[in-house]
């Protein structure tokens, strides 16, 4: 638990790093200089001795994505990593005026970006154009103007958005498509990626009322308001299952999964489903170690801590270390 390494070049800018690269940088998302709280507008890549590798921002994208033929994006966030073949995928929100249902409102999505290696937009799939904007975000969750974990809203006359999808995790496949964490409708969907030759139809929807028969024992055992999704290398999705929508229904505490998918027979084997003895509301990862344990990492247990998890293959705690946030 002792650290080893840490970005000072990141202390002031109220940001965060994403995922390390190979080779030994880290990319991340930072606030520009707008005095706007939390706007998250600049894409960076450091090198460990906090060098700025490069650089992009909300701006230079939206322009490009606007000529491509889509909206404009207001914030980078959650999610930026390098694809094997140098390209880089990100998740931008996007703010529009829809109708959910019952007359246009200030509604949140967001778009899944691809970033070729000079980190121009060569590929992106807009939620706006592929969900059902009428299945509203599973437990009502707004953003008010400002507010923690919120990006900032732009509609004119609107200090209160519909946060429907806050999608959170994006990943490449083996097979050249990509997944997407969504929350907010405690899904993660396959996209047509095709290696940037698809065209982002949605290929599958894992999690209650999703495309897959669940093969499990246990009575609730979709995940909900998940995190960082992904395939390890061993075929395996793993993700961290927050759990806010069963936890509201039925109690209980967050969970490590991870998952045996037939995406020809459209069903889902629990590997494992451990419970982790707490409740952490939002935030969190999954990850296959080298030695065949999972770590996963609690992010918000009761507003004040974090707590990682290794957990060997047969449930059993191989290390647990809390973190209060003050820290």
């Amino acid at each position: 638990g002792n650290i080893i390494w840490y970005l000072a070049a990141y202390q002031n800018t109220g940001g965060y790093l994403t995922r390390p690269v190979p080779g030994g940088t880290f990319l991340g998302v930072a606030d520009d200089n707008s005095g706007i709280p939390a706007n998250r507008r600049l894409l960076r890549e450091f090198d460990m001795a906090g060098n700025l590798i490069r650089e992009t921002n909300t701006a230079i994208l939206s322009q490009q994505l606007v000529a491509m033929g889509t909206d404009p994006i207001t914030s980078v966030h959650h999610e930026v990593f390098r694809f094997p073949n140098g390209d880089t995928g990100v998740l931008g929100s996007v703010e529009k005026i829809a109708n959910q249902g019952s007359g246009n409102v200030d509604v949140l999505g967001d778009m899944a970006i691809v970033l070729d290696s000079n980190l121009q937009v060569k590929w992106f799939w807009n939620e706006f154009n592929h969900l059902d904007i009428t299945r509203q975000a599973i437990l009502h969750e707004t953003c008010a103007q400002n507010a923690g974990g919120c990006p900032h809203l732009y509609q004119s006359g609107y200090s209160v958005a519909n946060d429907w999808t806050h999608s959170n995790s994006m990943a490449a496949t083996g097979d050249g498509d990509i997944i997407v964490s969504i929350r907010h409708q405690d899904w993660v969907v396959k996209i047509n990626y095709n290696s940037g030759a698809g065209d982002g139809s949605i290929l599958w929807r894992l999690g209650n009322q999703g495309d897959f028969a669940v093969v499990s024992s246990d009575p609730h055992p979709w995940f909900s308001h998940q995190h960082d999704a992904q395939f390890e290398s061993n075929g395996e999705l793993t993700l961290f299952d927050n759990g806010n929508t069963r936890i509201g229904e039925y109690g209980g505490d967050s969970r490590g999964q991870a998952w045996r998918l037939s995406e020809s027979a459209k069903t889902a084997t629990s590997i494992l489903n451990r419970d982790l003895g707490v409740y952490s509301t939002a935030t969190g990862s999954a990850q296959l170690l080298g030695n065949g344990n999972y770590h996963f990492f609690l992010g918000f247990i009761n507003g004040a801590t974090s707590r990682s998890v290794e957990i060997t293959t047969s449930g059993a705690v191989q290390l647990q270390q809390d973190f209060a946030h003050n820290n």
